[in-house]
């Protein structure tokens, strides 16, 4: 399961530097507002994204690891 929480978080670090130096070019030209909300619309989609690809083979990878 640690895993798989991990492996997102760590995807959306990667991608981070490039939304942070875009942010500072739109803080420049006014909107402020505007970046954290994409970046957050980006995270749960992805997150959505990857509940729906991992559900079915977590599921599966943990009942073979129980038995």
């Amino acid at each position: 399961m640690e895993t798989g929480y991990m492996y997102p978080i760590r995807k959306f670090r990667f991608k981070a530097p490039r939304s942070k130096q875009l942010s500072e070019s739109r803080s420049e030209s006014g909107n402020v507002p505007q970046p954290p909300c994409e970046k957050c619309l980006l995270f749960e989609i992805q997150r959505k994204e990857n509940k729906n690809k991992e559900e079915l083979p977590k599921l599966s990878s943990n009942k073979a690891g129980n038995y």
